[in-house]
């Protein structure tokens, strides 16, 4: 499921630091030691992305599907926007950065997928109903 997917993506590489390649909270906690502090509040809801992975699972299987899929908008897009940044920020970066864009477009792709395909079938139903053939 791309929920657990993109919760996972945390734990690869993300940037390099010399010989050595950080996962994103290894990168948040070397900004936090350099004294970063304006990235706090991102780097405290970036620990949650994981919790937010299995929020979105459990509010599936409970049948709140469309609850499920707004965490889930929300998830891709702080992914994303990390990945995107890491990627803006031109450092040597591991593959995490690209799996989070690419994870995250994923998930755009197929909730603007499934919006375009309810129209498409309301519009059909829509055309059906009330409307004798040959009127």
């Amino acid at each position: 499921m791309l929920a657990l997917a993109l919760g996972g993506v945390g734990w690869l590489g993300w940037v390099e630091s010399g010989s050595v390649v950080r996962n994103s909270y290894e990168m948040f906690r070397a900004a936090q030691r350099l004294g970063l502090d304006v990235l706090t509040p991102l780097r405290v809801v970036w620990f949650l992305v994981p919790v937010a992975s299995l929020l979105v699972v459990v509010l599936m299987a409970a049948g709140f599907v469309r609850s499920g899929l707004g965490v889930l908008v929300l998830e891709a897009l702080l992914v994303g926007a990390a990945g995107v940044a890491v990627l803006v920020v031109g450092v040597r970066g591991g593959i995490g950065s690209l799996v989070g864009v690419a994870l995250a477009g994923a998930v755009v792709a197929l909730i603007i997928s499934d919006v375009i395909r309810r129209v498409r079938l309301r519009r059909s139903n829509d055309g059906e109903v009330g409307h004798p053939a040959g009127g």
